[in-house]
């Protein structure tokens, strides 16, 4: 909670967070998370929040597919960032997207790929 305004708090710096923490917490996952990206601007409006999560490579995104690692990375994030203080009234605004490092790089990096 923001203690200056009693409010959730939106921004860049508790996403970031829930995020470190769900990669700590699901280190073990096979396939593993190799990377991550938080963009967006969350202080102008809880609902400019996109996350990316990168599984090694396209083999790598398919495997976690099918081992139904999507929902619970979902369902875990989503618990993490109410726990940060993101408003839990714009959780479901959240971009959340699944991605092979791989493929961004091949697009010339994050910056290019999530245009």
């Amino acid at each position: 909670m923001n203690s200056n305004q009693n409010q959730p708090s939106a921004n860049i710096g508790s996403a970031s967070w829930a995020v470190a923490r769900l990669r700590q917490q699901h280190e073990q996952l096979e396939p593993p998370l190799v990377n991550q990206v938080v963009i967006g601007s969350p202080e102008i409006h809880p609902r400019h929040l996109s996350i990316a999560l990168a599984f090694r490579d396209d083999a790598a995104l398919a495997e976690a597919k099918r081992k139904g690692h999507f929902g619970l990375l979902r369902q875990d994030l989503l618990k993490l960032l109410a726990e940060a203080g993101y408003p839990t009234n714009f959780l479901a605004a959240c971009f959340l997207d699944f991605v092979s490092e791989t493929a961004v790089n091949e697009a010339g990096g994050p910056w290019i790929y999530f245009r």
